[in-house]
């Protein structure tokens, strides 16, 4: 496939997610429906991302317990920085949602709910 037609493929793909992801704005009647239903698609974004870095993390995790088995088997093949570089990355991945969180409470992006969590985006 030819690589002008491979960009014009991606293009439309792109303009179709984004129609899709912004639908409902143009329905809303004021602003502040639009605001509201952008807030609320950013929240959703967030919980993907939160999600994402979860499974990274925790596919991180194995692979740095895969790699140091190999350099148990084998530590002249599989330098040991490799299994601690893994590991480092699993840490800092599942401790991504986390920090996150953190940020948004001491910078006051967060409203707790009922039940006493953080919801971020809330007062956006």
């Amino acid at each position: 496939m030819e690589k002008g037609k491979i960009i014009s493929a991606s293009l439309h793909g792109i303009g179709a997610l984004a129609l899709f992801a912004f639908g409902d704005s143009a329905l809303a009647k004021d602003f502040g429906d639009i605001a509201a239903n952008i807030n609320g698609q950013f929240q959703g974004a967030a919980d993907l991302i939160s999600g994402g870095a979860y499974l990274g993390g925790a596919g991180m995790g194995v692979q740095s317990a895969l790699k140091f088995k190999e350099h148990n088997e084998n530590p002249n093949q599989t330098k040991l920085s490799k299994p601690l570089t893994y590991a480092a990355v699993a840490g800092a991945l599942l401790g991504l949602p986390s920090f996150l969180s953190v940020g948004a409470d001491s910078a006051g992006l967060t409203e707790k709910n009922s039940l006493g969590s953080s919801v971020l985006g809330e007062r956006l």
